[in-house]
């Protein structure tokens, strides 16, 4: 799920009936509201702009990069002004994804599918090590293919095969609960259902 806030009832419209065939996204113009449904139900990724209201961004990014239950938890933040401060003070407090308005769609949903894996793929570090290794490999061979496929290149399969092994051990050895859970919040269907 996604929560996007922004002062502007209308952008916040257009924003999330753009993103809702892709995600499950909530709009909030109040970011007091934003928040406490923020910390009652964390959100998969935050979209936010430089104009919130009724706080101000840096109170309602600050609460939210303090609060433990909140932790690692991606955020896009996006402005009006190509120029704005906004952007260095957010980099600041360590948000790296940013955009000016007006959005391109594409752009921005290729942007929340990496931040969103980046996410699910940084928690595999918690995983025992054969199902860790079964994820981390498969995903990035299954990740390369695309790219091969457009360049007409042939695939590789050894690397595929081998990428698989330790899937194959994982199950043979019925340690495969944890790759389950942890594919689960990953936003690349094909990946997971493969």
């Amino acid at each position: 799920s996604l929560v996007a806030v922004d002062a502007s009832e209308s952008y916040l419209k257009k924003l999330t009936g753009a993103l809702a065939p892709y995600f499950d996204v909530s709009g909030y113009a109040n970011c007091r509201q934003a928040m406490a449904d923020i910390s009652a139900k964390p959100p998969d990724l935050l979209i936010v702009n430089e104009r919130v209201q009724p706080w101000g961004v840096f109170p309602l990014l600050d609460e939210i990069l303090a609060t433990p239950s909140l932790a690692g938890l991606p955020i896009i933040c996006m402005s009006e002004e190509p120029g704005s401060n906004f952007f260095p003070l957010v980099r600041e407090r360590g948000i790296r994804t940013t955009f000016t308005k007006p959005i391109v769609l594409r752009e921005l949903v290729a942007s929340i599918h990496s931040l969103i894996g980046q996410r699910v793929e940084a928690s595999w570090q918690a995983i025992e090590p054969v199902q860790q290794s079964a994820l981390v490999k498969t995903i990035n061979v299954f990740n390369s293919i695309p790219d091969l496929v457009l360049k007409g290149a042939p695939l590789p399969y050894g690397e595929v095969r081998a990428s698989c092994e330790p899937l194959i051990e994982a199950v043979r050895n019925n340690q495969y609960k944890d790759m389950l859970q942890g594919v689960q919040r990953h936003d690349n269907y094909s990946y997971v259902h493969s």
